[in-house]
């Protein structure tokens, strides 16, 4: 219906018919057949021609504001899609635990805005079955995640691998006996853990049998992995506490309240003040991968492939 509005504009600009058809770059007579057509749709005459120059009718007023809005609002429109195509505006939802968006986050999130200003980010906490489920619901764009377990409807995207690390309270007597075994703390924050080291460094948990250990929940990953870790040993741990978050199980540890597990990337990123001492166990145990996620059947907007981009090529280690 509003077709004809960009014809109307020049009429109502120019002082005839004629001279609009011309300023159009068409024939007076398609110019004249296309006012016909649009006053045929819309069941009223666009001009009084009663008088000299013709001026528009009640409706034909009605028409030409209402087409002029129309056609802003799809010249806006098409400016907003455009924006959003080329990352100059839109919104970007990130999920992940604790833990992933105090540590793995934040170097990637930081480039981006900076990049990107026009993005209007949020950063979610919560568990993975959390960020699962605001997934299903539209609520998260993207999760970063173990992929532990890897649901059937969810896109997973390597960001990298990762060693997980035994930590254990400096005050513990046991490691004077197992000083040649730690792992320097540069040696992390510098991503100099080889493959060769994992074979001359690793320790098994039967030497930390008289100690209270401090695991994560079994839903979590690395909480399985300490529970499997204590299986294959064959020991039964003097005390069990248990804790939700990762970096909550290091604080603990660095109070001499027990031994726990910890990624390399969460050493390196975490930006503690106090660290325990390190040791490798398992070596093919104690690794997992990360990945960042999203739902397969879903739009994925360029904000969230540039941000996927950007997460893959940041470096997790002090240079």
């Amino acid at each position: 219906m509003f077709t004809f509005i960009p014809y109307l504009k020049v009429i109502l600009e120019n002082p005839t018919l004629s001279v609009a058809a011309e300023k159009l770059s068409i024939s007076q007579p398609a110019l004249s057949a296309a006012l016909k057509k649009a006053e045929e749709q819309l069941c009223a005459p666009i001009f009084d021609r009663s008088q000299k120059p013709w001026i528009l009718t009640e409706a034909g007023h009605l028409y030409y504001e209402q087409g002029m809005q129309y056609l802003s609002t799809v010249e806006n429109l098409k400016q907003q899609i455009k924006d959003i195509h080329d990352i100059k505006t839109g919104h970007l939802t990130i999920g992940g635990s604790n833990c992933f968006n105090t540590s793995y986050l934040p170097q990637a999130l930081s480039k981006f805005t900076k990049e990107y200003p026009g993005i209007e980010t949020t950063l979610l906490d919560g568990t993975i079955p959390d960020m699962l489920e605001k997934t299903f619901r539209g609520e998260i764009d993207l999760f970063l995640t173990p992929g532990f377990p890897k649901h059937p409807q969810i896109t997973y995207e390597k960001i990298f691998q990762e060693k997980i690390l035994l930590c254990v309270p400096r005050s513990y007597a046991v490691n004077q006996t197992y000083a040649h075994l730690q792992i320097p703390l540069e040696v992390i924050l510098h991503g100099q853990i080889t493959d060769d080291m994992d074979a001359s460094k690793e320790l098994s948990l039967q030497a930390f049998v008289e100690y209270p250990f401090i695991l994560l929940q079994e839903s979590q990953q690395i909480g399985q992995m300490f529970r499997q870790l204590i299986t294959q040993s064959g020991i039964m741990p003097k005390r069990v506490m248990s804790t939700d978050q990762m970096i909550t199980s290091l604080s603990c540890t660095n109070a001499g309240l027990g031994i726990s597990l910890i990624s390399e990337t969460a050493i390196r990123c975490g930006n503690f003040k106090e660290y325990p001492v390190f040791y490798l166990l398992d070596a093919t145990l104690c690794s997992r991968e990360m990945y960042i996620a999203y739902h397969s059947q879903k739009y994925l907007s360029n904000a969230s492939r540039e941000f996927i981009q950007i997460l893959k090529n940041i470096t997790f280690f002090n240079e």
